[in-house]
């Protein structure tokens, strides 16, 4: 969410430097993952995908612009900040 502080340590996702439970996440997507501290900026989301290894998130492209945006089969991010799983 804007105005956050995002890292991942060992694998742990944490937001303003606690740590959020992610059982949906499978471990083999976790492992050896590890991305410094960054500061979502106001009007933007930092989105992370299920695979944690894969480079197609915020860690590549940096906070996405708040707004609305389509990932087919992922996530749209609605104008008013909500995320929507997408069917």
């Amino acid at each position: 969410m804007p105005a956050e502080t995002v890292e991942i340590r060992q694998g742990i996702l944490l937001v303003d430097g606690v740590s959020l439970e992610e059982n949906y996440v499978p471990q083999e997507y976790r492992e050896g993952i590890d991305f410094p501290p960054q500061a979502t900026p106001q009007g933007h989301y930092f989105v992370l995908e299920e695979s944690r290894n894969g480079p197609a998130d915020s860690r590549t492209w940096g906070a996405v612009p708040r707004g609305i945006y389509h990932w087919p089969g992922q996530l749209d991010l609605l104008a008013a900040g909500t995320p929507a799983a997408h069917p």
